[in-house]
């Protein structure tokens, strides 16, 4: 079983991949990993790392639902002169991407872009810029059932005043009694 948050991951990479028999959304096509601790060498890039990093409650709805806040990381790098214009086209593009999958196919309530942040090394060619565009993921988690109180896994029955905790002894399993005899007493011999 997929955990939210790794789903939610996998979620925004096939997004940023767009699909397999169609053009990619955005200028990094298939080099979208669900990872920050993918190694990217320079010639590989542009390049986009998805991860998470903080999550909390945000409310129980009820019935043990619970409303969780996550907020999902969208890392871009490219490499050269032009690296700059790279990472700005690439962040709109994802920003797009995303804004026409609100709800990452049912992965999530919603999916919100709330901040960028720019980071640049090195010159011409050897120039790196990054941005880090921070989302904000809503969605709902159930609590998997409780072991301690399972469901009965019988049906039993006893007869009236004996009944209750201190009578369980004398129950019957109604899957281990033997229909009893129907046939009708009409009176007759």
């Amino acid at each position: 079983m997929t955990v939210p948050r790794a789903a939610i991951r996998q979620a925004v990479q096939r997004t940023l991949q767009g699909p397999d028999d169609g053009a990619p959304p955005t200028d990094a096509a298939r080099k979208v990993y669900a990872s920050r601790a993918t190694p990217i060498a320079p010639r590989l890039l542009p390049a986009i790392l998805v991860y998470t990093r903080d999550e909390r409650r945000d409310r129980e709805t009820g019935g043990g639902v619970v409303r969780r806040v996550l907020e999902v990381i969208v890392e871009i790098a490219a490499h050269g002169e032009a690296a700059d214009d790279q990472v700005d086209r690439l962040s709109s593009q994802v920003e797009a991407a995303l804004d026409a999958a609100p709800t990452l196919d049912g992965a999530v309530e919603s999916i919100t872009w709330d901040a960028t942040e720019a980071d640049y090394d090195g010159e011409g060619s050897q120039t790196l810029a990054a941005a880090r565009l921070t989302f904000t993921a809503v969605y709902f988690t159930v609590p998997p059932e409780e072991a301690e109180d399972p469901l009965p896994s019988g049906v039993y029955a006893s007869w009236a005043p004996d009944i209750g905790i201190p009578h369980e002894p004398d129950y019957v399993d109604l899957a281990d009694t033997p229909l009893p005899d129907v046939t009708p007493n009409l009176g007759w011999p």
